[in-house]
């Protein structure tokens, strides 16, 4: 975490500066990243300020880095009269509504920006291999709520660093307290001087420090799907609940994907792109056309998953084998793969 200095001209004297306004802070943090980041981490790339949430209102600063994990800036100023107990529910809030989120939700709200800044990672802009797997990787970390959060604070009081300590402490939330202080000199140069106050690796217990992963039942499906898939259907990613199958052939927001309910299992395919809702019909035909095509299973169009976008679903209990799923899944794709295609080449207009 660098100290920042804007420069003018040589000066001895540093002054103590209020920051006119919590906008003044956003735009720093938007300009130098690096004034929230940890010399060991990643680079951060900046997306865009004042974003819109469908439910958490409008978070401050949305950043992002090359591994497509999203990072969250909360900014408080010390002299506003926004209650601590307020700033720690609205971090709660915006993890939970970006994780009912997809990658192309979040992209509409900053208007293209993500996918803009994703594909800035490479030389190529217009590698698309490089772009997909990146893409992927963002939907695995808000699909199971990996996003970080940073509370920006010129200062910060017991109470706040208290709090902070205690929702990492009992979550696997990641969640950093860093205090900007500003300085200027004689000649007007500014000097930010950045100081991490809580990580969460410094008060999380041992046994919380460690990724979920997935129950063997679901892991015996992957594996034995995995093992007898056709070439370009492998499963991607590594969510705890769901494995997503994309292909070349269509657009990566409309895939084949694996679903652990607790309780049963499914083999689906999702519409997470409101573009591609042109899809939902065939979608629903398939519930019907193919209702008796795969075994001990039910087969079924949910209408309402995803702001209205649909998913089918081909679901099993768990007394059926991992074996039967995995074969479910291969013969969901051989029925409904050719058709796809095709309804997407009709549609062409609008998929490029």
């Amino acid at each position: 975490m660098p100290i920042i200095h804007i420069s003018n001209s040589e000066s001895k004297n540093l002054i103590p500066k209020e920051y006119s306004n919590e906008s003044e802070l956003e735009q720093f943090i938007a300009k130098y990243p690096s004034l929230i980041t940890l010399d060991s981490e990643t680079p951060l790339t900046f997306i865009k300020t004042q974003v819109g949430l469908p439910n958490a209102g409008t978070l401050d600063v949305l950043l992002i880095d090359h591994e497509g994990k999203m990072l969250v800036v909360e900014v408080k100023l010390n002299r506003n009269a926004q209650s601590r107990r307020e700033v720690v529910a609205q971090i709660f809030d915006y993890v939970s509504d970006l994780a009912l989120l997809t990658a192309d939700d979040i992209d509409d709200a900053v208007e293209g920006e993500l996918e803009r800044v994703l594909r800035s990672f490479d030389e190529l802009r217009d590698d698309d291999d490089q772009f997909n797997i990146r893409w992927q990787r963002l939907r695995d970390n808000l699909r199971s709520g990996s996003v970080r959060v940073v509370i920006a604070v010129d200062s910060a009081s017991d109470d706040l660093k208290r709090m902070v300590r205690f929702m990492n402490e009992h979550s696997d939330l990641d969640v950093r307290l860093v205090s900007i202080s500003k300085y200027s000199n004689d000649t007007g140069d500014i000097i930010l001087v950045p100081n991490l106050i809580v990580a969460p690796e410094e008060s999380r217990p041992v046994n919380l420090r460690h990724k979920r992963s997935s129950r063997d039942e679901f892991q015996a499906i992957i594996s034995y799907y995995d093992s007898i898939c056709e070439q370009g259907f492998e499963s991607k990613g590594n969510g705890v609940n769901y494995r997503q199958l994309t292909t070349r052939e269509f657009p990566s927001s409309v895939h084949y994907e694996f679903f652990d309910y607790r309780d049963k299992m499914s083999a689906e395919i999702h519409i997470e792109n409101a573009k591609y809702r042109f899809i939902s019909p065939l979608l629903v035909r398939f519930s019907e056309s193919l209702a008796n095509s795969f075994q001990s299973a039910t087969c079924e169009f949910d209408p309402k998953w995803n702001k209205g976008r649909g998913r089918l679903r081909v679901i099993s209990d768990l007394s059926i084998s991992a074996e039967t799923i995995a074969e479910n899944m291969k013969q969901l794709i051989h029925l409904t793969f050719n058709e796809l295609v095709s309804e997407f080449k009709k549609h062409s207009d609008l998929v490029n």
